[in-house]
């Protein structure tokens, strides 16, 4: 590489790489001349200008870059492989490196993988294989395990929490209070749902008095003012400010103090009903009294009248038996 200057030279010159005409310092490869902006690493755009670079095909690339891109690098110890290197879990790896993470026991040709880290089989019994969390039996190092957050479970243990039916390893799953479910029971069933407009809650949420809100949701129910940094509560099963709840429960006070006023109100002249019912009943009973007494009246009345006719009738039958007696003593005279 030379760095030169287009007025050393009488010939017009193309630059290699924009193809524009060169007007000034130009660098010059053994193929091509390029604008000194317009020669630079491939990969990191640092200028090549003065220092050592490679030509792949039609780019460059700085001595730098090129090490990094063409060379191995062992997963152990992150040192560029000059020598033998084997290669296991899509990573190289020196020849001695390539250990158990535990006990860095060299790994033959059988070892365990445990998120992309290699174990030998010993490691990988002690520190990895646990009991199933599902059915409490040991997962043994020859069954398929599958990790659902800090928990491991056989495959066949994969099972939702819901119906109990298996989700297929590829299905999309979602945890609750340590349970698996399938997204579709998990959505439809055992979700948290905002307590006003009833939707899944995704991600961040409110909750207070045992109910859980999106925070768009999180507002008075009465007011409409937004909640997230105010003091409230549950009243009436509605979630309110503080100020509405004071309104609402001066207004219940209001409302019940007229309720037992008209209460009073109502047993006064039920009261004052009964006490006139009452007097009407004695009346009523002093009027059948009375009445009771006349008839009473009456009934001796007639027995004087009848009495007074049987000694009239009495008086006439002797007076009439006197005549007759009279008269007989007229005769015999």
């Amino acid at each position: 590489m030379v760095l030169q200057s287009s007025k050393d030279s009488e010939d017009e010159k193309m630059c290699g790489f924009c193809k524009k005409k060169i007007d000034e310092n130009y660098v010059s490869t053994e193929s091509e001349v390029y604008h000194v902006k317009c020669f630079y690493c491939s990969f990191c755009k640092e200028s090549l200008a003065g220092k050592a670079f490679v030509q792949k095909e039609d780019s460059f690339q700085c001595e730098t870059c090129y090490k990094k891109i063409n060379t191995k690098t062992c997963a152990h110890c992150k040192e560029i492989i000059t020598g033998q290197y084997l290669t296991a879990l899509g990573k190289d790896w020196h020849m001695d490196h390539f250990v158990c993470v535990v006990c860095s026991k060299p790994n033959t040709s059988t070892y365990r993988t445990y998120k992309d880290e290699p174990y030998c089989d010993t490691c990988y019994l002690k520190k990895i294989i646990s009991k199933c969390a599902t059915c409490n039996t040991m997962i043994s190092m020859n069954e398929k395990m599958i990790e659902v957050g800090d928990k491991k479970l056989h495959e066949k243990c994969f099972v939702c929490g819901f119906d109990q039916k298996p989700i297929d390893s590829k299905q999309s799953i979602k945890m609750k209070d340590g349970k698996v479910y399938c997204e579709e029971h998990y959505t439809k069933h055992i979700a948290t749902r905002c307590a006003v407009c009833k939707e899944v809650i995704q991600g961040f949420s409110l909750t207070t008095a045992d109910k859980s809100f999106h925070e768009k949701c999180f507002n008075c129910q009465k007011c409409g003012k937004p909640l997230k940094d105010a003091q409230s509560s549950f009243y009436n099963d509605m979630i309110l400010c503080n100020e509405d709840i004071l309104s609402m429960k001066e207004e219940k006070k209001r409302k019940e103090e007229e309720e037992k006023k008209l209460l009073e109100e109502q047993k006064r002249k039920e009261e004052e009903e009964k006490k006139l019912l009452e007097e009407q009943k004695r009346e009523e009973e002093e009027a059948w009294k009375l009445l009771e007494e006349l008839k009473l009246k009456e009934e001796e009345a007639k027995k004087l009248l009848e009495e007074q006719k049987l000694k009239e009738e009495e008086a006439k039958k002797l007076l009439e038996e006197q005549k007759l007696k009279e008269e007989e003593e007229k005769k015999t005279s």
